[in-house]
């Protein structure tokens, strides 16, 4: 019987560790922990045992349920999963302000908030309340084109 409290204590312990890290990582284990802890109460005096589903459970978990869970749910900036700003990009504003790269001047107005905006060719200058499309950002810059 104690060795099924630790088992529950080891896999809420291991959930909280989840909870803090983005990595879900220690979740796979939390659920192995979890297992283990309904054969600790079946099979009381058999910690080897215990310790193989463990360690069984845990390689499973990992090599396919982690794998399947990162491909959905966890996306890098790379592999779709937008920002705040990058969902900016391919959307259509009105300008706020003329741009004109030249004297350094130009901004959009978005939810409230003053965006500096540079044209994407520094030959093009465009006036005030165009409808201009952001192409791209860099830092603080939204990089627009007239459309």
């Amino acid at each position: 019987m104690i060795y099924g409290i630790i088992w529950l204590v080891l896999s809420i312990l291991l959930f909280i560790i989840e909870i803090i890290t983005p990595f879900f990582l220690f979740g796979m284990f939390a659920l192995s922990a979890l297992l283990t802890a309904g054969l600790a109460f079946i099979f009381p005096h058999m910690i080897y045992l215990q310790i193989i589903i463990f360690v069984v459970s845990s390689v499973i978990l990992l090599i396919f349920v982690r794998k399947i869970f990162l491909k959905y749910f966890n996306k890098d900036d790379r592999g779709g999963a937008t920002t705040n700003v990058d969902s900016m990009i391919g959307k259509k504003h009105r300008l706020y302000e003329d741009v004109d790269n030249d004297k350094n001047t130009g901004a959009i107005m978005i939810d409230g908030v003053r965006w500096r905006a540079v044209s994407a060719d520094d030959d093009v200058k465009i006036s005030k309340d165009s409808i201009v499309e952001v192409i791209s950002i860099d830092g603080t810059h939204l990089i627009v084109k007239k459309s």
